[in-house]
């Protein structure tokens, strides 16, 4: 332990010598944290997420109240011991409050100037929080800003392992996958709390699919989470509820709090020590101008991570044209099938003449005393017009109007424009013509069952069908021209490409020559790679 202790030590001498007192404060922070072996578990969330009502239920009582409490960290400790909060002020006096309602409402209007508050630790007779752990609470993250704050300015550097709670509606959110690679690019473990699943309704998807989906978007930003928590507090016999594993989870977290320790020291130890490159770096750009010459003589003035996010979002978007003609044909179809599935063609008036219609094509059927053989047809023929006139009618209020809609408003979404297209859509027409309502009749079926519904599905499915193929065609056409447009903004993105990878290959180089801050970082690394972690 005194041997971590030196090398921590004579790291943060060093950070001083170069005159980095934010980065040696927080070695001194680490160093206090080893002595006192105490491993941190911190929560962090969107303000809505659940944050606080999780902690609470997980150390058994209220000890947090909904709105935060504010400090000039925004951090609040949780440890176990005699029910009691007390407030750390700047100047370093203290002051002690109850865990009751009034209590906390009395630390909070003590705290209301949150820059004479530094620190607040609550204590909770807690069963399940045993002695030598702390929950850090932290502030809601609502702004990238927010995220960034949080991991670079906060003493969040000293927490062991993180869980970041999300709400069930808002997972996927960009500023969810910048933090959690922030918390990982600063050495964390990172566990996600997928909270309020209450929410989730299977009609719009099942719930394997939606877990499916969360892990599928996070390991495409390449995140690699140590684990994720799907949670309710308000149905805790729901179904998915993993909020008891999650709570046995981190017990077991809790006794192996040695090892934790161990190996969250090291990696915060290495995060200081890379932030301390970093402004040491800045604080030698003169000596390095001579190269950024070659790098500011690039047209589109791109720093090293921008040129590889830009080389990344080149390549990510070279893989969405390549993929972009399939993806638009099954974007269109299930578009088109929607709306085919759901076009109304035979309501209950248009059953009736379904009805009458097929009553004519039975053997038996006659009209008037006599029988007569003329009237009889004719009347047949009667009921056969007014059948297909009053279907022709609804397809093309339910169909040929929306549906022609539909592929014009396609042709805008992906910015096509071909005269070709928009002209067919003018004669977008099926014709029903007589032949077809009669081919469509089963001359033995009696109408006394359901054969009247069969033959109004038989006669929507038939239809349908026919304009499926009639879109189908339009959609081939379709395709073609966005296959044509994907590929010259391919060859254009590939050109950026080749340029971004030389512009990376500057920077590469301009790292390989700087040998004075490659000695001093090799120098640092080594202090904290020297010692041996034994308790």
């Amino acid at each position: 332990m005194e041997n971590l202790v030196e090398q921590l030590q004579n790291i943060a001498g060093r950070m001083l010598e170069q005159n980095d007192s934010i980065s040696a404060l927080k070695i001194q922070d680490l160093i206090e944290k080893w002595r006192k072996n105490q491993m941190i578990v911190a929560f962090c969330g969107h303000f809505s997420a659940g944050k606080s009502s999780m902690i609470n239920s997980l150390i058994g009582q209220k000890v947090l109240p909904s709105s935060p409490i504010p400090t000039s960290a925004n951090l609040v400790l949780i440890e176990h011991g005699k029910n009691r909060a007390i407030a750390f002020r700047v100047d370093g006096g203290t002051e002690s409050f109850e865990l009751s309602e009034a209590g906390m409402k009395a630390l909070k209007e003590f705290c209301a100037d949150g820059q004479t508050v530094a620190t607040i630790k609550i204590f909770a007779e807690s069963e399940w929080l045993p002695q030598g752990i702390a929950i850090m609470d932290t502030p809601g993250i609502d702004s990238t800003d927010d995220a960034h704050r949080l991991v670079t300015e906060s003493t969040l550097h000293l927490a062991d392992v993180v869980y970041y709670v999300v709400d069930y509606n808002h997972v996927q959110s960009e500023l969810n996958f910048q933090f959690t690679r922030q918390l990982l690019d600063h050495g964390k473990s990172v566990y996600l709390i997928v909270n309020q699943i209450d929410k989730h309704f299977d009609l719009e998807m099942d719930f394997s699919t939606y877990r499916e989906s969360v892990e599928e978007a996070f390991s495409l930003w390449g995140i690699a989470l140590r684990g994720i928590y799907f949670t309710s507090l308000m149905e805790e016999d729901h179904p998915e509820n993993e909020y008891e594993q999650l709570r046995q989870d981190l017990g077991r977290q809790f006794q192996q709090r040695n090892e934790i320790l161990a190996v969250s020291i090291r990696a915060s130890a290495k995060t200081v020590i890379a932030e301390h490159i970093r402004i040491v770096r800045d604080s030698q750009e003169r000596e390095r101008s001579k190269w950024q010459q070659i790098i500011d003589a690039a047209e589109d003035l791109l720093t090293f991570s921008e040129a590889r996010e830009r080389l990344q979002a080149v390549q990510t978007e070279v893989e969405h044209l390549q993929k972009l003609p399939q993806t638009a044909k099954q974007e269109v179809l299930q578009k088109i099938d929607t709306l085919l599935d759901n076009a109304p063609l035979t309501p209950y008036p248009t059953i009736e003449q379904i009805e009458a219609f097929l009553q004519s094509r039975q053997e038996k059927f006659r009209i008037g005393w006599l029988g007569s053989k003329a009237k009889t047809e004719q009347e047949r023929m009667n009921r056969l017009q007014a059948l297909q006139a009053d279907v022709q009618q609804r397809m093309q209020a339910a169909i040929e109007w929306h549906l022609t809609q539909l592929l014009s408003h396609t042709l805008q979404d992906y910015h096509i424009t071909s005269e070709i297209l928009s002209n067919r859509l003018q004669d977008f027409h099926v014709e029903l013509n007589s032949e077809r309502l009669l081919r469509l009749v089963n001359p033995g079926a009696s109408l006394e069952g359901a054969y009247v519904h069969t033959y109004a599905r038989d006669l929507s499915a038939s239809i349908k069908s026919s304009y499926r193929q009639l879109a189908n065609d339009w959609l081939q056409e379709f395709l073609t021209c966005i296959q044509t447009k994907a590929q010259e903004q391919i060859d254009r993105l590939l050109g950026e490409q080749q340029h971004l990878t030389q512009l990376i290959e500057a920077y590469t180089n301009l790292e390989a020559l700087d040998g004075n801050m490659q000695t001093y970082e090799q120098m640092v690394y080594e202090q904290i790679g020297s010692y041996e972690l034994n308790k």
